[in-house]
C-alpha cells in the first residue's frame, strides 16, 4: 500500500495536476518557557486511565505502577497514586452510549474488579522488592452510561425491572451500580489499593436526555455512600466546565488536540492547549494528558510533550490529573527492554516519567517578538532573525477579541527569507468565535523550490478590515515540533484517487463535490416543518473535520449576509457546525490560508455568526446561522466551518445589501464529498479532499486511514488534484508517508506526473526523482 497525503504546488500554467503529496516534520530542539511549580494535592495527584484488556500480563500491570529504565528494569519510582479502571466496550457495546442489560452491567463490573485485583497484585509484587507505595493507590471504577432509551432493565440479584426513560428508575439503576462498586471493594481485601469512587464514563452531559439532573443525583448518591466521583469531558462537550456545579469531585477536560489535530483531519492547533490550560486554571483543575497512539510517532511525542509543558506553564499540574496513554495496548503495556530502540515511544515515555517525578518540561515553541510597529499602509509588522538557520513549519498567533460582538477580522501574513529565497504565505481570520479564552490563527510556511523549510528571517504582518478592531495579542510563536501544514490553498481544491469513499445517505442532486454545479443547497427548497427527515436535506460526516461550500453568484454583487439553514439532534449525533465564517472572493474563490502569490485572498469576511433556532421535537431543532458582511462586492462566497459527527445543511442563502436572496439557482462546489459513517467508508478512499485538506499523517497507523489516500502496490493507481481556477505553476513536490514494514506501507518504485493546462491538454513529465531523505520521502 502506498499512502499519500498533502502536496505543495508551485510552477507552470496548469489547471490540474495528477500527483500525490505529503509533508512531514523534522526534529529540532526549541526554546523553553517558565512554568509553575508542582504542589501536592490533598486526595490524589496523578491517576492512570487503564482500559480493560484481558491479555494484559502481570508484568505489564507492574509497569503501569513503576517506571522502568532503558534496560527495561524497574527503577523504584512509583508512577501513580491513583487509577481509573474502566473499559472501552462490553459485548461490542461502547460504554459511552449504553443500552446494556443487567447481566452486561454485571460483566462490566467483573472486568473492572478483575483489573483492580491484578493492579493490587502488581503493587504487592513490586512492594516485595522496592517497598510499599507512599500511600494506597486510590481506585475509581468506571460507570457505563445508562441510556434512557432502555425500556426494560433487570437488575441482577434483585428481580427488579426498571424503565430507564423514567428519571427516578434511571437513578435507581445507577444506585444499584454504586452499591455494587462499594460492596465489591469492601469484599476485595486489597493490600495496596483503596476505593476513591466512581468514574462517570460518558464524556458529555446531554440536556436532551435530562443528564444534568441525573448526574447531579448520581454524584449526591455516590457521596452519600462515602464515595467520590471523577469526570473527563472532551473539549467542546456540553457542560464541560460545570463539573463542580454538577457535583463531581475531580474533573479534567480533554484538550482534544491529540484527536482533533491535523493528523486526524481536524483543525485544532497547539494554541488549544493554552485555551484549555487557562480555563482549567480558573476552575482549579488540571487538564487530561492525551497520547493517542501511545507514543508511536514523533508528531505524537511532540504534542504529548507540549501537553506537559503547558500544564506546568499554567500551574494546573498542582491539581489531580488523569493520564490517557492509549487504549488496549497502551504505552505502559508496550514498554519493553527494546523500547529505547524504537526511540519515539521511549522519548514520550521518558517525558512522562520525568514529569511524574516533578521534573520541569521545556516548552518547545519559539516565542517571537511582539508588539509590532505600525506601517503607513495601516498594517502592523515585526521582523525576527534566527540566531542560526531554523527549520520551521508554521507561525501561530494566539489572541483575544476585545469585543466579542465585533471580533477582529483580518489577515496574518508571513514572509520567509532563507537559503531557498523569499516566499510568503497567509491565514485569513473572519469573525468565527474559535475557542475561548484564546483564539488561534496558524500560518503554514511555504517550502522553498527544493522542498526545504529552512528559515533565516521571518517578517510577520498583521492587517485588519476597515470596520474591524485590532486583536489583543497573547503570544506569537514559531512552530517546528508540529505536523506540518503546507500552505497549499484551501479545501476548495479538489482531489481524487483510485479509491473513492462511498456515498452517504443524503446525496446532493448533482456531483457538486467534483466542481461547480446546481444542487440542493441553492434550490430554494427548505424543510417545510424544520425536520431533517425530509428528502431535500444534505449531510456530511467527517468526525471533527472542516467543510467548505463555495457559491458562484455568476456576477459581482454586494454581499450583506450569508445564512446556513441547518439542523441539530443530539440523539442522532447531529450537531451544529462550529467556527463558521463567510469569505468573499472578487473574481475567484477566497481561501482561509494559502501562498500569497498563487492563492486568492478574501476581499471581505463575515462578523460573528449568530444562531437562531427553534424546537422541532423534544430533541430536534432547526436553526439558521447568520453571518453579516458590510456589503462586500464579490462574485464567489465561501462558507467554512468545522463539525463533530453528522452535520446537515438544508440551504445556503446569500443576501445582498437589501436582504434579497441572490444565490437561488446558483452553482456551487462543496468539500468534502458527503459520505457514510466513518467506520463504513472504504479504507484509504478519497472524499475529494484528502489530498488538499491539510491533514498530514507522517507515520501511518490504522486510525489515520480515513484522512489519507492509498494506492495498492499490487495494481498501482492514480491520484489527482484539480484547482478550482487556473493559475501558474512551476514545480510539483509530492510527499509520502514513511515506509512501514509492520503495516505494509512502501514508497512507489516509480511513476509519472501529468499536468493539464488551461486548454484542457494533458502533458506527461517523466522527470520525477524520488528522494527518501529530508523532511520526509518526496518526489
Amino acid at each position: 500500500m502506498i499512502l499519500l497525503f498533502l502536496r505543495h504546488w508551485s510552477g507552470r500554467a496548469i489547471r490540474t495536476v495528477s500527483a500525490l503529496a505529503l509533508a512531514l516534520p523534522t526534529v529540532v530542539m526549541a526554546s523553553a518557557v517558565s512554568h509553575a511549580a508542582t504542589t501536592a494535592f490533598g486526595q490524589w495527584h496523578r491517576s492512570m486511565l487503564a482500559y480493560h484488556d484481558a491479555n494484559r500480563s502481570a508484568v505489564q500491570w507492574q509497569k503501569h505502577l513503576m517506571a522502568v529504565g532503558a534496560s527495561g528494569a524497574f527503577t523504584g519510582q512509583w508512577l501513580f497514586d491513583a487509577a481509573v479502571l474502566t473499559a472501552v466496550d462490553y459485548n461490542g457495546k461502547d460504554l459511552m452510549y449504553g443500552g446494556f442489560t443487567g447481566d452486561e452491567l454485571n460483566g462490566v463490573l467483573n472486568d473492572e474488579f478483575a483489573d483492580a485485583a491484578a493492579l493490587d497484585a502488581a503493587a504487592t509484587t513490586l512492594t516485595a522488592t522496592y517497598g510499599a507505595p507512599p500511600a494506597p493507590i486510590q481506585v475509581s471504577i468506571g460507570v457505563p452510561w445508562l441510556s434512557p432509551r432502555t425500556a426494560s432493565l433487570t437488575l441482577p440479584g434483585t428481580g427488579t425491572v426498571l424503565n430507564l426513560s423514567v428519571p427516578a428508575e434511571r437513578v435507581q439503576a445507577a444506585d444499584w451500580y454504586l452499591d455494587q462498586i462499594k460492596a465489591r471493594a469492601q469484599a476485595a481485601n486489597w493490600k495496596h489499593l483503596s476505593l476513591f469512587g466512581a468514574y462517570y464514563h460518558r464524556e458529555e452531559i446531554i440536556d436532551g436526555y435530562n443528564d444534568p439532573a441525573y448526574v447531579t443525583q448520581f454524584n449526591a448518591d455516590a457521596h452519600s455512600r462515602g464515595m467520590k466521583t471523577v469526570w473527563v469531558p472532551y473539549y467542546g462537550a456540553p457542560h464541560m466546565w460545570d463539573a463542580t456545579a454538577l457535583g463531581f469531585d475531580v474533573s479534567n477536560v480533554q484538550p482534544s488536540v491529540a484527536f482533533r489535530g491535523p493528523q486526524y483531519g481536524g483543525v485544532a492547533s497547539n494554541g488549544q492547549l493554552y485555551t484549555v490550560g487557562q480555563e482549567s486554571q480558573l476552575h482549579h483543575q488540571a487538564f487530561e494528558y492525551e497520547s493517542s497512539t501511545a507514543g508511536e510517532s514523533k508528531p505524537e511525542n511532540w504534542l504529548s510533550h507540549q501537553y506537559l509543558a503547558v500544564e506546568q506553564y499554567f500551574g494546573t499540574d498542582a491539581y489531580p490529573q488523569i493520564f490517557f496513554a492509549g487504549l488496549r495496548g497502551d504505552m505502559f503495556d508496550a514498554i519493553t527492554t527494546q523500547a529505547t530502540a524504537a526511540g519515539d515511544r521511549w522519548w514520550c515515555y521518558s517525558d512522562l516519567v520525568g514529569y511524574l517525578a516533578g521534573q520541569s518540561i521545556s516548552n518547545m515553541e519559539i516565542g517571537l517578538p511582539w508588539p509590532t510597529r505600525d506601517l503607513p499602509d495601516g498594517t502592523r509588522q515585526v521582523q525576527w532573525t534566527a540566531p542560526a538557520d531554523q527549520q520551521l513549519w508554521a507561525v501561530r498567533m494566539d489572541f483575544t477579541d476585545g469585543d466579542p460582538a465585533n471580533p477582529w477580522r483580518g489577515r496574518l501574513s508571513v514572509r520567509v527569507d532563507g537559503p531557498g529565497g523569499s516566499r510568503s504565505s497567509y491565514a485569513q481570520r473572519a469573525g468565527e468565535p474559535g475557542t475561548e479564552p484564546y483564539q488561534s490563527l496558524e500560518v503554514p510556511l511555504t517550502l522553498d523550490p527544493d522542498g526545504a523549510n529552512t528559515v533565516s528571517t521571518l517578517t510577520i504582518t498583521l492587517s485588519k478590515e476597515a470596520t474591524s478592531p485590532w486583536p489583543n495579542i497573547q503570544r506569537v510563536v514559531a512552530e517546528r515540533y508540529i505536523v506540518p501544514l503546507i500552505a497549499s490553498g484551501a479545501a476548495e481544491e479538489l482531489s481524487s484517487s483510485t479509491y473513492q469513499v462511498q456515498d452517504g445517505i443524503y446525496p446532493d442532486s448533482a456531483p457538486t463535490y467534483q466542481g461547480f454545479a446546481k444542487g440542493k443547497l441553492t434550490d430554494g427548497l427548505v424543510s417545510p416543518n424544520g425536520s431533517w427527515y425530509w428528502s431535500g436535506v444534505m449531510g456530511w460526516n467527517q468526525y471533527d473535520g472542516a467543510f467548505a461550500v463555495t457559491i458562484d453568484l455568476q456576477q459581482v454583487r454586494d454581499v450583506g449576509e450569508v445564512d446556513l439553514i441547518t439542523h441539530h439532534d443530539a440523539t442522532a449525533g447531529i450537531g451544529w457546525p462550529t467556527n463558521v465564517s463567510a469569505l468573499v472572493g472578487l473574481h475567484s474563490p477566497a481561501r482561509t490560508r494559502g501562498i500569497t502569490t498563487i492563492s486568492d485572498q478574501a476581499v471581505g469576511t463575515s462578523g460573528d455568526a449568530v444562531l437562531t433556532k427553534k424546537a422541532v421535537t423534544s430533541t430536534e431543532d432547526s436553526g439558521t446561522i447568520s453571518m453579516k458582511l458590510n456589503n462586500v462586492p464579490g462574485r464567489f462566497v465561501t462558507v467554512t466551518g468545522t463539525e463533530s459527527g453528522w452535520f446537515l445543511l438544508d440551504e445556503v442563502q446569500v443576501k445582498d445589501g437589501t436582504g434579497a436572496i441572490v444565490s437561488t439557482g446558483c452553482p456551487y462546489t462543496i468539500s468534502p464529498k458527503p459520505s457514510v459513517i466513518q467506520g463504513d467508508q472504504t479504507l484509504y478512499g478519497d472524499s475529494n479532499s484528502e489530498l488538499t485538506d491539510s491533514a498530514i499523517v507522517p507515520y501511518f497507523r490504522p486510525q489515520y486511514s480515513y484522512v489519507l489516500d492509498g494506492i495498492p502496490s499490487a495494481t498501482g493507481g492514480t491520484a489527482q488534484v484539480t484547482w478550482v481556477t487556473q493559475r501558474p505553476a512551476r514545480t510539483a513536490t509530492i510527499w509520502f508517508t514513511n515506509p512501514s514494514q509492520q503495516y505494509g506501507v512502501i514508497l512507489p518504485p516509480g511513476g509519472t506526473a501529468q499536468w493539464r493546462d488551461q486548454n484542457g491538454n494533458w502533458s506527461t513529465d517523466n522527470n520525477v526523482v524520488l528522494n527518501p531523505d529530508g523532511a520526509a520521502p518526496h518526489a
